[in-house]
């Protein structure tokens, strides 16, 4: 994800795989149809250069919406999306989908139980 000049977030990458057969169904970037201010390269190892260069070799996705409908092409109503950060990444790409499992929301459960049996330890 990026960060759009209005400060929201914006897809720039997108990659889908098949968990079952591990088989990369999307892997491509996305020029947002929005005034971006940063790439966030940091973390997405994505550059305003690399969008260029993918987009003037077409093999860049152009938009969010262009995005979605690809997703939705390997995506339906009942395909439970699986990921790391994933409820954010959909919410970003504004495809909201209600069979998601998300480990980063499962890591976080289980650290607050952690931390809650710790505490509860030392109040002992």
């Amino acid at each position: 994800m990026g960060t759009a000049v209005s400060g929201d977030s914006e897809v720039i990458h997108i990659t889908l795989i098949d968990y079952f057969t591990n088989k990369i169904l999307i892997d491509s970037l996305v020029e947002p149809n929005v005034a971006m201010s940063d790439c966030n390269t940091k973390y997405s190892s994505v550059t305003f250069k690399d969008i260029r260069e993918a987009k003037r070799e077409q093999r860049c996705l152009l938009g969010h919406h262009v995005a979605i409908r690809q997703v939705w092409r390997f995506v339906g109503p009942e395909t439970i999306v699986a990921g790391h950060g994933a409820s954010s990444d959909l919410r970003v790409l504004r495809c909201p989908h209600a069979n998601v499992v998300d480990s980063q929301i499962i890591e976080g459960m289980r650290l607050k139980k952690k931390e809650a049996e710790e505490t509860m330890k030392k109040e002992k």
